[in-house]
């Protein structure tokens, strides 16, 4: 029987799920697996559409769906099991296909699943999304050694990775004084953060409030908000405000890296690719190795020294399970 493996994810315009989706084909490539992969165009609807046409376009396959969900819920809320999400992993785990979740909090639902259908692969590999989150605060300390005003540009507030991620900067912030956060919603989009920061902007431009600091839940949206930045600069004629640091979240070599390196952010976080993980956890797993429910990727801070000293905050992250 053929196995195939079928790669779910948001959106071919955002550089990270273009960086996951190549990670994965070479790990397939070496594995002599057949990886089908599928963008959704930021829409959830389709997403559900294109694992359903996967699940029941090769029936003669064993299957595993490796996806990173549009949106999702926070396990701990009693409707979580009705989400759409939650519903179309036991609709395809009942087939006996496997699913495995990508850079989302959704250990206690997997859990339950895997509980119910023990021979099939079920798990999370994830970073590990309140580290991150505890990393650009501490950035954020390190940039603003005396406090000050910051925007912070999430990701999706529907999604428990921005949630988490937010949850950490603000437990980093904790005890230190001087520091007000502003918040806006962009939506992983560099364009969505540019509009989200440029309307900010002009609704505090009358009083001269500007950030002291842009921080962004990823790279994409730091550039549209550094290119936000410097057109309010001279829009408002504020040259302030084109020096403001910028910081962001994925750090690919080609992009956030490179960008730190040019000045346009001031400091970046290096996330892992989990596509290529997911990839070889299945391939054990149809070897005849358990899937962890839970693999933790690490992260890391770039530059190094954009942190500041080690601070000892508590982690109650699980890590592997």
């Amino acid at each position: 029987m053929a196995r195939k493996v079928g790669l779910f994810l948001m959106s071919e315009q955002n550089s990270h799920q273009v960086a996951n989706a190549r990670a994965a084909q070479a790990r397939a490539r070496a594995l002599s697996l057949e990886l089908q992969v599928y963008f959704a165009d930021s829409v959830a609807a389709q997403q559900s559409r294109d694992v359903i046409r996967f699940l029941y376009g090769n029936p003669d396959s064993e299957l595993c769906v490796v996806i990173m969900p549009l949106s999702d819920m926070d396990p701990a809320q009693a409707a979580a099991e009705d989400h759409p999400v939650q519903k179309l992993a036991r609709r395809v785990v009942s087939r006996g296909a496997g699913w495995i979740i990508l850079n989302r909090d959704a250990e206690g639902l997997l859990a339950s699943l895997r509980n119910e259908y023990p021979q099939v692969p079920i798990g999370l590999v994830t970073p590990d999304q309140k580290e991150i989150g505890r990393l650009q605060g501490r950035q954020f300390r390190h940039l603003l050694p005396r406090g000050g005003r910051i925007l912070h540009v999430l990701g999706n507030p529907f999604v428990t990775s921005s949630r988490d991620r937010r949850g950490g900067m603000l437990e980093s912030l904790q005890g230190a004084s001087g520091f007000t956060v502003d918040e806006v919603d962009a939506y992983w989009s560099k364009a969505r953060a540019k509009e989200a920061v440029l309307k900010w902007l002009a609704g505090v431009s009358g009083r001269g409030e500007w950030p002291a600091l842009v921080g962004c839940q990823n790279d994409e949206m730091a550039s549209g908000a550094a290119e936000a930045c410097a057109e309010a600069a001279r829009r408002y004629n504020a040259p302030v405000l084109a020096t403001v640091p910028v910081t962001g979240i994925d750090g690919l070599p080609d992009l956030g890296q490179k960008w730190v390196a040019e000045k346009t952010l001031a400091a970046t976080i290096v996330l892992p690719t989990t596509a290529d993980v997911a990839v070889d956890a299945i391939a054990q797993a149809w070897a005849g190795a358990p899937v962890p429910l839970k693999k933790v990727v690490p992260v890391t801070p770039f530059p190094a020294d954009s942190v500041g000293p080690q601070r000892r905050v508590a982690n109650t992250s699980k890590g592997e399970a």
